[in-house]
């Protein structure tokens, strides 16, 4: 698994690879449950790191080219 991780880091800019370690080290303020617990039991049954989760979730996001676009009205509709 370390080779893994060895080459999906190698194949992603540094400044994502610190996003990503600095949301897996602050899990409960920027993910939710149950997907904070969900991040470190996929880590724990694979032995990856969290940061390397979400890295994962980032760069798949990114390379989809996520434009989910959420708008609300002034009365709260959305």
């Amino acid at each position: 698994m370390h080779e893994f991780n060895d080459e999906i880091r190698a194949q992603i800019p540094q400044v994502y690879i610190d996003v990503a370690e600095i949301i897996a080290t602050q899990l409960d303020n920027y993910i939710p449950q149950p997907y904070h617990d969900e991040i470190h039991s996929i880590a724990r049954a694979i032995s990856m790191l969290p940061a390397d989760i979400v890295l994962i979730n980032l760069v798949y996001e990114l390379r989809t080219y996520c434009t989910s676009l959420l708008v609300r009205t002034l009365d709260g509709t959305i």
